[in-house]
């Protein structure tokens, strides 16, 4: 008997590979695929797969992927907000560039944003309905 699956993990199932798949080939058109970036993309198409295979892992995985990305981004805002030199070729990159007050703004919404994402993740995938679906 094939498991049925609600809308929701199937939207957030899409939306992780949509992302993943998403950041490789903007990554790759512009040339700036590095190792690190292309390993977390890959785990997420991997993720997003498993998640629409209702795989328990995958469901765990991708709330520790979301709390990864809470910490990070915080760490991230922290540092930008200090001025303080960056590590990657990202972050060099949104530290050089964007100075200008308007693109500071930019730039900090965006990783609010990431972090509102991550939260909705983990409160959806933590739900009981949801829990019982990946059993």
């Amino acid at each position: 008997m094939e498991d049925k699956r609600s809308k929701g993990i199937t939207n957030f199932g899409m939306f992780i590979i949509i992302c993943a798949l998403s950041s490789l080939f903007s990554r790759l058109i512009e040339s700036r695929l590095t190792i690190y970036p292309a390993i977390l993309a890959i785990l997420l198409l991997i993720l997003g797969i498993y998640i629409l295979k209702l795989k328990e892992w995958a469901r765990k995985a991708i709330i520790y992927y979301s709390i990864y990305s809470i910490i990070s981004v915080f760490f991230i805002m922290v540092a930008y907000k200090l001025g303080l030199p960056l590590r990657g070729s990202d972050l060099r990159d949104i530290t050089a560039t964007y100075q200008t007050p308007v693109m500071k703004i930019v730039v900090i919404s965006v990783l609010i944003i990431t972090n509102l994402l991550s939260l909705l993740i983990i409160y959806f995938f933590t739900r009981p309905k949801v829990k019982e679906q990946f059993k």
